[in-house]
């Protein structure tokens, strides 16, 4: 299935066949079906008879392979067990990954928690208890199927999509390709103690809206982009405007299950700028999927490469 397709794979993913799946699980629905927000797949929380519900998440064709979708549902499912509060696959006859009319599926037990909210002191205190007790426990874990690239590759791999997707107008690609450019000289120079620290299993998307607030801790969910990373990469999108109390709430809750470099946090601005190219990217490459234009209308504008090009440049004298 070539790329167009691939975006296109979810206009036939019905409410209907929605319920056929988790009912091929052994489930009875009971028809609600409500879909939670996501962009790369697609999830939905499904109504079960006489039980609480449960999450079905659907990949993305192409995204990822069987094995890669596997390892990070039977590394959910270790965490759960040594009671690491993360999102928790259900088996179905002895395998996590499921399938119906060629999409790919997990079902997930529900989650019962609020937003994280990013200035309440409590919330970002146990959030760094989670990410924590995460890291100590994946410390000595390789993740073997998802591919390790440098800083500098996930730039080249982002100029890619946004050149191949064509909307970069002609009169922008100079400046843009300036721009990054300068970025990669940027990451070339300053990037060397980025590969002197541990790498080990990180989340790789750890924001607000990938956590929810339980009773008992912080609950971490949509491990879609869990890789070998280091420990700040997992922590600095978390911190915001990083104002000293948030820093230190989420530092003092980490602390209590592993020890942070905090040298690490001067790599924030390099990531905050490695991020923003690959954000576009990402935006790029799924663009021919209805939901993107959509949720992003601002992308792709003649304004919008004058900004993202504006900051990228800016982003650079700031590291």
């Amino acid at each position: 299935m070539g790329t167009i397709q691939a975006n296109m794979a979810f206009q036939s993913l019905t409410p209907d066949l929605v319920i056929d799946a988790v009912e091929q699980c052994g489930k009875f629905s009971d028809f609600r079906v409500t879909e939670l927000n996501s962009y790369e797949n697609r999830v939905f929380r499904v109504g079960i008879e006489d039980s609480s519900p449960v999450i079905i998440k659907f990949y993305r064709p192409e995204r990822w392979l069987d094995v890669q979708c596997l390892e990070e549902l039977d590394i959910l499912a270790r965490l759960h067990e040594i009671g690491i509060p993360v999102t928790t696959p259900i088996a179905v006859n002895g395998t996590y990954l499921q399938q119906i009319k060629g999409y790919r599926f997990a079902l997930f037990e529900q989650v019962v928690g609020r937003n994280a909210e990013p200035d309440n002191l409590d919330h970002l205190y146990q959030i760094g208890e989670s990410i924590g007790q995460l890291h100590q426990a994946c410390h000595d874990k390789v993740v073997c199927q998802r591919p390790d690239l440098s800083p500098s590759q996930r730039i080249d791999q982002a100029v890619q999509q946004v050149l191949t997707s064509k909307l970069l107008p002609i009169a922008a690609q100079a400046n843009y390709l300036s721009a990054v450019e300068q970025a990669q000289h940027v990451f070339a120079e300053d990037m060397a103690d980025y590969h002197s620290y541990p790498k080990f299993l990180i989340h790789g998307d750890a924001h607000v809206g990938n956590i929810l607030i339980s009773e008992s801790a912080a609950c971490l969910i949509d491990f879609d982009d869990c890789r070998l990373g280091i420990a700040v990469e997992d922590l600095w999108m978390l911190m915001g405007t990083q104002a000293p109390e948030v820093m230190s709430e989420i530092l003092e809750g980490y602390g209590s299950f592993m020890d942070f470099d905090t040298k690490q946090l001067q790599l924030i601005p390099l990531l905050k700028l490695l991020r923003h190219i690959q954000y576009a990217g990402w935006l790029a490459q799924r663009w021919q999927d209805p939901a993107f234009p959509k949720a992003f209308p601002w992308f792709g504008t003649t304004d919008y490469w004058q900004q993202h090009i504006k900051h990228i440049k800016e982003l650079c004298t700031k590291h």
